[in-house]
């Protein structure tokens, strides 16, 4: 069983990077979400624990340590681990700056939680 929490931030409009929701959630083995589009830039930080980020034809593998990025109309499923199910804090926000993240690979290193 996944144990989720999400909160919806206050829009507050901000033109450069505006945040609109946050959460985290700690998943059953083998949960998945998608496939899903999001009218806004969403970034997920892996905690502990592994699984697969699927999107643009391609599967990514995902562990603890690194960030998957998913971009504004982007089709993506994302799937746990069977035996070793992440953990994940995640951030969705819009604003013009937004539009850098198209740079990123779907899926890198980041060496500090956020």
């Amino acid at each position: 069983m996944s144990q989720k929490q999400t909160r919806f931030l206050t829009n507050r409009n901000l033109s450069d990077l505006n945040p609109l929701i946050a959460g985290e959630e700690i998943c059953a083995p083998g949960h998945s979400f998608g496939p899903a589009v999001r009218a806004y830039t969403l970034l997920h930080y892996v905690i502990s624990g592994k699984g697969v980020l699927y999107t643009d034809g391609h599967a990514y593998p995902v562990t603890a340590g690194q960030v998957f990025c998913i971009l504004p109309g982007q089709v993506t499923t994302y799937t746990a681990d069977e035996n070793d199910p992440w953990h994940y804090r995640w951030i969705g926000f819009d604003g013009k700056l937004s539009a850098d993240f198209f740079r990123l690979p779907p899926v890198f290193d980041c060496p500090e939680q956020f």
